[in-house]
Order: C-alpha cells, then sequence, then structure tokens
C-alpha cells in the first residue's frame, strides 16, 4: 500500500486521505485477483463457490 498508493499521492486533506486508503482497501480485498484463488477476485471466486453449491443440491 505504502508503494503503491501513499509514496504516490499528495493529499490535499485528512478526509482525502482516509478515502483513498478505503478506497485501497476495498479494491486489495475485493476486487485484486488473488493467487490463492486461481487469479479470481475474491466476489468472483464466491459467486463460482456459491453457483457449484447450489447446482450440487
Amino acid at each position: 500500500m505504502k508503494e503503491k498508493e501513499l509514496y504516490r499521492t499528495i493529499y490535499k486533506s485528512e478526509r482525502q486521505f482516509y478515502e483513498s486508503v478505503d478506497n485501497y482497501i476495498r479494491f486489495y480485498n475485493m476486487e485484486r485477483p488473488h493467487s490463492t484463488l486461481n487469479y479470481k477476485t475474491p466476489n468472483k471466486f464466491e459467486l463460482q463457490y456459491n453457483e457449484k453449491k447450489a447446482s450440487s443440491t
């Protein structure tokens, strides 16, 4: 986060800083493909898991 967001941005206010951190964390945890999930986003992986679970019952 420091390398990709914080050190590359000049924030004009504390609020802008907090919004930026929140957006980055949301991206990192929910939208970024994860190698442990076979390069799927957590949202896509969960959707596929639930679809597979529903079709098997």
